[in-house]
């Protein structure tokens, strides 16, 4: 299976790569039940062509999967996402501004204390 669509990065690679994969699974998925129906129907030889066509699919699945996966990764790096949480900073400046302020206030007014001897 050629792969060249995975190459590159980006929201709108990953867009197409899924889309390519998701017409790979779905073309798979109509030749399986084509040969699951003639199978049934008692076509013995359909059975030759069964593996080959599970190999495909087991690839165009595993294929949709790390397409997805790149297009959420891509989408939580866009919003900020890391190690599964956001990051405010809007939060984390008011906090260290607060924290200064009471440093500030705990000041000497002497300056820096001196350390007893």
């Amino acid at each position: 299976m050629d792969n060249e669509f995975l190459a590159g990065t980006g929201e709108q690679e990953a867009t197409e790569g899924l889309a390519e994969a998701q017409a790979l699974f779905d073309s798979a998925r109509r030749q399986l039940f084509g040969v699951i129906r003639d199978v049934e129907g008692g076509n013995a030889p359909a059975v030759k062509k069964l593996q080959p066509l599970l190999a495909e699919l087991r690839r165009a699945t595993w294929t949709i999967h790390e397409e997805r996966k790149k297009q959420d990764e891509e989408r939580k790096r866009e919003l900020g996402i890391v190690n599964g949480y956001a990051l405010d900073l809007g939060a984390a400046r008011e906090e260290i501004e607060r924290r200064l302020g009471s440093l500030r206030a705990a000041e000497d007014p002497g300056g820096v204390p001196q350390q007893p001897e």
